[in-house]
Formats: structure tokens, C-alpha cells, sequence
């Protein structure tokens, strides 16, 4: 029984993952981000908050990462988009609902971006240039990510915050965006 503990020990601690498991070549095989944004605004002097829900898997995808031991590299890396967003405005203690369509293709990108291993499973992108998000869901640039090997498939995730104070599509607030994103990749 010692025996099996000290095996468990053992396997706990060694990285899952060297560094030349996530090099080579893959292709974007999806996106999925889940997001939340909450904006306190005042409506024709009225105080109310905006509540935003989205949730998408993106469709169409094309482009490569070619991962070498400084880069990520990102060729011509596009999607669609095709959802709907739950938006909830409460003013005068009553919700009104509404759903909103929420639809665009991302324009090819081709970007080159330097980045750090971090531990047995985390990645630091430094410039946080990694990719380039949607701007309807004002999510911040990602800085590091999470990633782990799935047979073929190559999977970064991470959460993403952001609370800034502006104007967004004709609104004027405190905006608090809080979100989730899943990026998937197959070896070629």
C-alpha cells in the first residue's frame, strides 16, 4: 500500500506536459467563450443596471498556430459568430428582457506573439497580443492562459475580467465584464 501512495506522489508531481508537446503545427478547430457583462448606467436620469449574458461556440473557423520554443505564430486565424445575447435592463426595480442578436465574422488574423512557459501547464503571453477578440464583448487582451492535451487536440483556457468606466454602443457607465474562453486546436 506505501508502495502505491509513493507512486501516486510521484505522478502528482511530474508535469503532464514538456515543453515540446505543444510545439509543431495546428489547426483552429474552435472557439467557445461565455460572458457575462454588468453596467450600472442611468437611463433618461434613472439609475438601472444592464446585465448581458452571451455564450457561443464559434463556427467556421479557419487558420494555424505554428508553436515554436519563443512563439506563438497564428496564420490567417477567422471565425463566425452566430448567437444570441440575454440582455436584462433593470430600472425602477422591474427586469425587461430581451434577446439580441449577436452575429459577425472575425476577419482573418495573422499574428506573431512571444511567449513564456509557466509551470507544467500555463502559458504567459507577455505583450498580451495572443489573439484578437470580438469588441462586442469587451473582453481584455488575454495574458495568459491554461492548456492541456487532449489526444490530438491542444485546449487553452481561461477566465477573463475587466471593469472599466466609459461609453459602449451609445451607453455610458461602469462596466463589468467577467468571461470564460475555451480555444481549441488539432495537431496537423
Amino acid at each position: 500500500a506505501s508502495c502505491q501512495k509513493e507512486l501516486s506522489e510521484t505522478a502528482a508531481m511530474t508535469p503532464l506536459l514538456p515543453k515540446d508537446s505543444i510545439t509543431g503545427n495546428w489547426k483552429f478547430i474552435g472557439l467557445d467563450i461565455k460572458s457575462a457583462i454588468d453596467v450600472s448606467t442611468t437611463i433618461t436620469g434613472i439609475p438601472a443596471s444592464i446585465s448581458i449574458i452571451t455564450d457561443f461556440l464559434s463556427k467556421n473557423n479557419t487558420g494555424t498556430l505554428l508553436i515554436d520554443s519563443l512563439n506563438f505564430n497564428l496564420s490567417d486565424f477567422a471565425y463566425s459568430v452566430d448567437t444570441v445575447s440575454k440582455i436584462t435592463i433593470f430600472a425602477l426595480g422591474f427586469p425587461v428582457s430581451q434577446d439580441e442578436p449577436l452575429q459577425f465574422d472575425a476577419p482573418p488574423y495573422t499574428n506573431s506573439a512571444r511567449y513564456q512557459l509557466v509551470g507544467a501547464d500555463s502559458i504567459h503571453f507577455p505583450n498580451g497580443d495572443f489573439i484578437n477578440l470580438p469588441d462586442d464583448l469587451m473582453l481584455p487582451a488575454i495574458t495568459g492562459v491554461k492548456y492541456k492535451r487532449d489526444g490530438d487536440k491542444l485546449i487553452f483556457n481561461t477566465p477573463l475580467s475587466i471593469d472599466t468606466v466609459g461609453d459602449f454602443d451609445g451607453i455610458s457607465g461602469e462596466f463589468s465584464t467577467r468571461a470564460s474562453l475555451a480555444l481549441t486546436f488539432q495537431k496537423q
